[in-house]
């Protein structure tokens, strides 16, 4: 019989009729299909929604395949987090870094199959999700996302517990985590009420899985449109406002500009620079991208009033907001922002910048002593957390002493600094000390030539001033005349830019004879100490020093300076052949 005629026959049928015949039908059908019998009764008593049994008639997994599989998937973890079903560990100490390096480490087995039972557990998780069995998903992703792995060092208890990104580093676990995180807020959007979802989907992203995680990507994820987005975005960013970190502020950015674009960033970064400093970094960028010049410097002029100016973040925006007024053509800004770029983060490519151009150098260059004097040292700062998890949104302008001591040498503190390079008995143990800094700065002062030679040049790339600006697109107009002038000299912009700062602090020639000649005796009973004590590793940081005093005592009129200090050490240590090839190196 076709369905036309069934059709035909049921329609003319009395309602008592058709109830005997599907109490009857439900009573002779097989138990796989009483779940689509409960469904239909649901769907046309009006107890559930048409998609709701859509979502139903699409599932592909029976009921009591899923309760089984779940069954045994939770016996697991309960059996893991129970330790009952542990990892094997075995501890050591790695001394292939030295022995003052040396680190504990762990190597890690897996005679439980642990691994395996996961890679089952996340595999079953998605296939839920693609079975539109939302609630099942879910329920099992916060399982996985809670679940301590135990491990047992040999005989012992056990010692300590790995999560599932340490299981995957050590290749105990064959998964796609950042897959397995989209999934998770895919089912998590799913199940949870309209006005919840933010917060429930902020929740999952405190674990540590989801630290990079797009929001966007969710929207690739699953079988069924997600409903009700603009509602989400909305609590989403009101959420995120509220909160401090670099994930939020990252993902506050993302969505807002996926929302509302970059006007939109702009006015949410206004009303949260306290909160979220970095977004006003942000802004600067997206104009950047579109060549709004005068948006983005009166975007960074009002941040720059706004945020606080020990923060690092604060510099970062004054670059941004220099590099906006120099392709407006604003020199006086330009320098202005440049002058805030290092009192913001106070280091020294920022500091030799301002004597790139000569008006800045007389308008901010000396002016820039007073910011170095009055630095925030990490002794000082007590209320920035320099742990591992810390919000860097608010790195605070601290200068570290490596820093500080250059920074006084290069603000003319010479005295200060020769009292700092104190050699240590015997000439070694450079390690960790400032002499190795200070000696290269005094070589560099004194060195008069105006093209460096091999080794000048080479402890010049030290400072590393060749890339004044990480984006080689957004170069400032004063970078550019200093970057231009120095390949046209064919020199360095490190060595160009200290020629330029040297004009602002002079030396008597008295001074620089005396400092020379102390240098020329720490050099050379550095030079000695290491290669007769052989230690080979440092022989080619010897030879460059030998080389550069070398280079500098010709550059200050003494003739044949080379041939005499070479001569003299391969005369000295004629059986070091390696030391011999380093020497080659500098010297000829």
């Amino acid at each position: 019989m076709n369905k036309d005629k069934m059709k035909q026959l049921m329609n003319e049928m009395s309602r008592e009729g058709l109830q005997k015949m599907l109490f009857e039908m439900l009573e002779t059908s097989l138990p796989q299909y009483q779940e689509e019998w409960e469904r239909l009764l649901n769907r046309h008593s009006g107890n559930v929604s048409e998609s709701s049994y859509a979502t139903f008639r699409s599932r592909r997994m029976s009921q009591d395949l899923v309760d089984e599989k779940l069954e045994q998937i939770y016996q697991w973890l309960e059996q893991i987090n129970e330790g009952e079903l542990c990892l094997s560990s075995y501890g050591y100490e790695d001394y292939s870094m030295g022995y003052w390096e040396r680190e504990w480490c762990w190597e890690y087995s897996d005679p439980d199959k642990i691994g395996e039972k996961l890679a089952v557990a996340i595999t079953f998780a998605e296939d839920c999700v693609n079975d539109c069995r939302y609630e099942e998903a879910l329920t099992l992703y916060e399982k996985l996302l809670q679940l301590n792995v135990w491990t047992r060092e040999d005989e012992c208890e056990c010692c300590e517990a790995v999560d599932l990104e340490t299981m995957v580093s050590e290749d105990l676990l064959t998964a796609d985590l950042k897959r397995m995180t989209k999934h998770a807020l895919y089912a998590a959007y799913q199940v949870a009420k309209a006005k919840e979802r933010a917060e429930k989907i902020y929740s999952l992203c405190q674990n540590t899985m989801f630290r990079e995680i797009h929001l966007q990507d969710i929207f690739q994820v699953g079988r069924e449109e997600l409903k009700e987005q603009d509602a989400f975005w909305r609590d989403w960013i009101q959420v995120l406002e509220k909160s401090t970190g670099e994930m939020e502020s990252r993902l506050l950015q993302e969505a807002v500009l996926w929302y509302e674009g970059t006007e939109g960033l702009a006015r949410i970064a206004e009303q949260n620079y306290a909160t979220h400093p970095s977004l006003c970094r942000s802004v600067m960028e997206e104009y950047a991208k579109e060549h709004e010049w005068n948006h983005m410097q009166s975007f960074g002029h009002k941040a720059l009033a706004c945020i606080d100016v020990k923060l690092v973040v604060r510099g970062e925006i004054a670059l941004k907001t220099a590099f906006a007024a120099s392709c407006l053509g604003d020199k006086e800004l330009e320098r202005t922002y440049c002058y805030e770029a290092f009192r913001s983060h106070t280091t020294v490519k920022n500091y030799l910048r301002l004597f790139a151009e000569r008006q800045m150098a007389q308008q901010y260059g000396v002016k820039a002593k007073m910011v170095v004097e009055e630095r925030e040292t990490y002794q000082n700062c007590v209320d920035v957390s320099y742990g591992i998890n810390r919000n860097r949104e608010f790195d605070k302008n601290i200068v570290n002493n490596d820093t500080y001591h250059v920074l006084l040498f290069l603000t003319g503190e010479f005295d200060e600094i020769k009292g700092l390079c104190k050699n240590p008995k015997g000439s070694l143990g450079w390690s960790g000390k400032f002499i190795g800094q200070g000696i290269k700065l005094f070589l560099l002062y004194l060195c008069e030539s105006e093209k460096p030679g091999k080794s000048i040049a080479s402890i010049c790339d030290d400072l590393r001033m060749d890339e004044l600006w990480e984006d080689k697109e957004q170069i400032l107009s004063v970078e550019r005349e200093v970057t231009e002038d120095s390949m046209q000299r064919e020199i360095s912009v490190g060595w160009n830019l200290l020629q330029r700062w040297k004009e602002y602090y002079p030396m008597e020639e008295e001074q620089k004879t005396k400092y020379l000649s102390w240098l020329e005796k720490i050099v050379y009973q550095r030079a000695d100490a290491i290669v007769s004590g052989q230690h080979r590793g440092t022989y080619g940081s010897v030879a460059r020093l030998l080389a550069a005093v070398a280079e500098v005592q010709e550059s200050r009129g003494q003739q044949l300076a080379r041939q005499r200090i070479y001569g003299a050490y391969k005369s000295k240590f004629p059986r070091h052949s390696s030391f011999q090839a380093d020497m080659r190196r500098y010297f000829l």
